[in-house]
C-alpha cells in the first residue's frame, strides 16, 4: 500500500520522528497496526501524541493553503476517549480528555496567531454516562453510547452561530 501512495505523491510516516521531519502534503500517518496507544502509556513509544499530530497537520495544511491561496479544514478526533468509556476505564479516561485538550490548545494557538480561523470542539455522542461523585471518583452508568447531551464550544468567526443552549449535532455540518 505504501508504494502505491508514494507513486501518488504521498509521504507515508510511521513514527514520531518521521512525522516531525515531513514538510509537504499530502501525508499519511500510519503509527500503529490497530488503535494507537492510550496517552498514559504512549510515552517512550514511537507514536506521536494527538497534539503533535494536530500541530503538524495545522502547519502543513496552513503552508499549503498559503501557497495555493486557498483555505483548509481539519478534523481531529480522539476516539480513545470513547474506547475508555466503553471499557469503563476511569484511569485512562482523564488522560485522553487531557490529550484532546492539548490538541485543542494547538488549534486555538494557531487561531490566535493566524486570525480568521474558526475552532469548534464537539463530540459525536456521549459514551458511558460518566459522572464524578463528591469523592472525586468517576462512575459509569453505562458502557455504551447514551442519549446524553454533549458540550459544544466554538471560538472565532461564526462562533455565535453555535451559541445556543442545545443543538442537534447535524446542525454543525449545515453551518
Amino acid at each position: 500500500m505504501a508504494s502505491v501512495l508514494h507513486r501518488r505523491g504521498y509521504s507515508v510516516v510511521r513514527d514520531r520522528a518521521a512525522l516531525a521531519s515531513v514538510d509537504i502534503v499530502p501525508v499519511l500517518g500510519l503509527f500503529a497496526a490497530g488503535n494507537m496507544s492510550y496517552d498514559l502509556i504512549r510515552e517512550g513509544y514511537a507514536e506521536p501524541t494527538l497534539a503533535q499530530m494536530t500541530s503538524k497537520a495545522i502547519g502543513l495544511l496552513s503552508a499549503a493553503a498559503i501557497a495555493r491561496g486557498t483555505r483548509f479544514f481539519l478534523v481531529v478526533e480522539n476516539d480513545l476517549i470513547d474506547s475508555a468509556c466503553h471499557d469503563g476505564d476511569a484511569l485512562l479516561l482523564p488522560y485522553e480528555v487531557l490529550a484532546l485538550d492539548e490538541a485543542v490548545r494547538a488549534g486555538l494557538e494557531f487561531a490566535d496567531t493566524a486570525g480568521g480561523t474558526l475552532v469548534i470542539v464537539a463530540a459525536d455522542h456521549e459514551t458511558g454516562m460518566v459522572t464524578v461523585g463528591d469523592d472525586g471518583y468517576a462512575r459509569f452508568g453505562s458502557f455504551d453510547h447514551s442519549g446524553w447531551d454533549v458540550p459544544l464550544a466554538a471560538k472565532g468567526p461564526g462562533a455565535a452561530k453555535f451559541a445556543t443552549a442545545t443543538i442537534d449535532n447535524t446542525y454543525i455540518a449545515s453551518v
